[in-house]
């Protein structure tokens, strides 16, 4: 199985591709990655297009068939920020825009 790894949530071209059989929590394991899924996570995978909760990573299995995306996650501050560019964003392009009288 191949698993495509991409540096964030955006970006559409993956950075490395990683061959592996068994759960996405061995995944990690693997790679000296510890988690606890109770706590937000620095990465999410995304199983055949559907994102899987931290809390099921040990009991999801991928197979050759999968489609498999890991995406790192932002945190801290990296995360405010796009948060706030994206409501900046909405705010702007979503607030009602004043109605200037004209005359005539």
């Amino acid at each position: 199985m191949t698993i495509k790894i991409y540096p964030d949530a955006f970006t559409q071209e993956h950075s490395k591709t990683v061959e592996y059989s068994g759960t996405l929590a061995a995944l990690l394991a693997e790679n000296g990655i510890s988690y606890e899924y109770k706590q937000p996570q620095a990465v999410s995978f995304i199983v055949n297009g559907e994102c899987v909760d931290a809390q099921d990573w040990s009991l999801v299995s991928v197979k050759d068939s999968d489609a498999v995306e890991m995406r790192v996650v932002p945190h801290g501050f990296f995360a405010a920020l796009i948060v706030a560019v994206v409501a900046a964003f909405a705010f702007t392009a979503l607030a009602p825009k004043p109605k200037i009288p004209t005359f005539n």
